[in-house]
């Protein structure tokens, strides 16, 4: 049987839908490189490539990523407190939530916050 690029192609997009859907649900926890490579029943380096190649970042990075994303949604959305917030996307220390907050989006949460309530 010839091997068919596409197939192997469509595995690993697979891999990453399912690592997706995985953080999603699992967006207020800690999720390691090994959770997710285990999840997908692959060695690590050999996931963190697949990962890389398909989205342009690391596992792990495209997970704080989903995670300021769903805290933006939040910012948006709701009156909740910021430490709050912070908790429900997985981080115990509001500063350290700010912190990693200011450097995907620019601008510290309340910032954030201030500018779209405008």
């Amino acid at each position: 049987m010839p091997f068919n690029k596409y197939a192997h192609e469509d595995k690993n997009i697979r891999y990453i839908d399912n690592s997706i859907s995985f953080m999603k649900k699992n967006i207020d926890k800690s999720l390691s490189l090994e959770d997710l490579s285990n999840l997908n029943d692959l060695s690590k380096s050999h996931f963190n490539e697949i990962f890389k190649d398909k989205t342009g970042y690391s596992p792990i990075d495209f997970f704080i990523r989903l995670k300021i994303q769903s805290a933006c949604s939040q910012i948006d959305l709701s009156d909740l407190s910021i430490s709050e917030i912070a908790l429900s996307v997985g981080y115990s220390d509001q500063y350290y939530f700010s912190r990693i907050f200011k450097k995907i989006m620019g601008e510290c949460p309340t910032d954030y916050r201030k500018i779209k309530k405008g």
